[in-house]
């Protein structure tokens, strides 16, 4: 499935060439800057984009996106999911 959340064109993990899920789920956010993100709101996959900056209680987080809009602020809320991307490179 090919979505196109936010700015940016997004391959779910579903369509990896393999078959292979190449995410794994992101609970600490203040270890992810600088790593590929999808965020989820509710299991749903809204946006992705590479994490620019964390608060340092990590509720907080700067996303680096392609597009017109070159970031965003995420809150960690009830419902919001960041996924860790491995296989798919940012510019």
């Amino acid at each position: 499935m090919v979505s196109k959340p936010g700015n940016g064109y997004v391959e779910t993990a579903g369509d990896m060439p393999d078959g292979a899920t190449t995410w794994q789920p992101a609970d600490e956010w203040v270890l992810l800057e600088g790593l590929s993100v999808d965020i989820h709101e509710n299991g749903k996959l809204i946006d992705h984009g590479r994490v620019e900056a964390v608060t340092e209680d990590g509720c907080i987080l700067w996303l680096a996106q392609e597009g017109i809009r070159p970031r965003r602020l995420v809150e960690k809320l009830p419902g919001t999911e960041l996924r860790i991307i491995a296989a798919r490179p940012l510019p």
